[in-house]
């Protein structure tokens, strides 16, 4: 048949989407076991850990750090299933002779099937956060939705001290605030010592709270208005002694959205973010591909995965912080995304020419 013809032109395509059609099932065929072990022992870890009653809802917000368990046991499968599924990765492998030919490419089909398998898994982890609020739901866990939240940026030096006692936040927010959070840093002392700094803070005219007290740096003050409306100005004076400056940076001061978002679909968002770190260490074994047998891929692919997430360095912890704070899991997203594209595309890279080498040492 000649290579222009329809016939020709499907079975090329059906050749190039078999690798993501055999990871994804391969993920999706057995995701149910990590799932529901992971579940599992979340639901003991909440119980254990159950705030006291009178305790207040924002109590059960730290709760939601126990997804990392059946995020984390899904990521692990979906990395194995999706090595295991196509023959190419990994060196002389069974089959992998008669699916060279069939994939010409540089990546000889692995890219594809490393796509399927993340996508694949994206699903079993937006499932899996949806079901753990169900979870949370069924044990009686009343944990308070999430909410949007907006920076605002000083219209001058950014600190309050001597020379400047107060500071003022310009911004329109157009949507209802309901609440405005404050977490300046305090510049502590020579000498090491510290005392607490007392604030007014003032919204579009109006004293909110007049006695704010500072006591330290991570200290999180979130002061409700009296009447959700939307918010241009917001004023912080010193109202105590000049001791110690106050400096703030970007996200010290943040308006809170009066719209609650449903809880399943944030924790669904969240969950998203595991499938960055499944992505990294999946390109990062096809980098290896030629070099390594299964068992070594599958070992260096599950070490590249346990640092990836044991050191935060992909949004998925960020993501679930956001979440057991009681904010939308996607605005912790947004700074990753220039650096996940760059260091996929420098994996991609890599693979093509470790390819490369391989193929003139052959």
């Amino acid at each position: 048949m000649p290579d222009g013809a329809p016939g020709s032109r499907a079975s090329s395509i059906w050749r190039a989407a078999s690798p993501a059609g055999a990871a994804a099932r391969a993920v999706g065929k057995g995701a149910w076991l990590p799932l529901g072990l992971g579940l599992g022992i979340a639901a003991l870890a909440m119980q254990q850990s159950r705030p006291p009653a009178g305790a207040g809802a924002e109590a059960m917000q730290p709760l939601l750090l126990w997804l990392h368990a059946p995020l984390a046991l899904l990521a692990a499968h979906a990395v194995v299933a999706t090595i295991e599924a196509w023959p190419l990765l990994g060196r002389a492998r069974a089959g992998a002779s008669a699916l060279r030919r069939l994939c010409p490419s540089a990546l000889a089909g692995c890219g594809m099937a490393l796509a399927g398998g993340t996508l694949a898994a994206a699903g079993t982890l937006a499932l899996a956060g949806a079901l753990f609020a169900a979870l949370l739901a069924a044990l009686g866990f009343a944990v308070p939705p999430p909410r949007a939240f907006a920076r605002a940026a000083p219209s001058a030096r950014p600190a309050i001290d001597a020379e400047q006692p107060h500071l003022q936040f310009s911004m329109a927010e157009l949507a209802p605030i309901d609440a405005v959070r404050i977490n300046p840093q305090v510049a502590i002392r020579a000498d090491g010592g510290f005392e607490p700094v007392v604030l007014q803070l003032t919204v579009d005219g109006e004293v909110v709270a007049a006695r704010l007290v500072v006591r330290g740096n991570g200290e999180q003050l979130l002061v409700p208005l009296p009447t959700p409306r939307p918010v241009r100005v917001v004023a912080v004076a010193r109202t105590s002694a000049p001791t110690l400056s106050l400096l703030w940076p970007p996200g010290s001061l943040e308006l809170r959205h009066a719209e609650v978002h449903w809880l399943s679909t944030n924790l669904a968002r969240a969950a998203l973010s595991y499938a960055v770190p499944i992505w990294f260490a999946l390109l990062a074994a096809a980098a290896l591909r030629r070099q390594l047998s299964l068992p070594a891929m599958l070992t260096f692919a599950l070490a590249t995965l346990g640092v990836l997430l044991l050191l935060g360095l992909t949004p998925q912890a960020a993501a679930l912080t956001a979440c057991a704070r009681g904010r939308l899991a996607a605005d912790s997203l947004h700074d990753w995304l220039p650096s996940l594209g760059t260091g996929g595309a420098l994996l991609l890279l890599l693979a093509r020419a470790g390819q490369r080498r391989t193929g003139r040492s052959g």
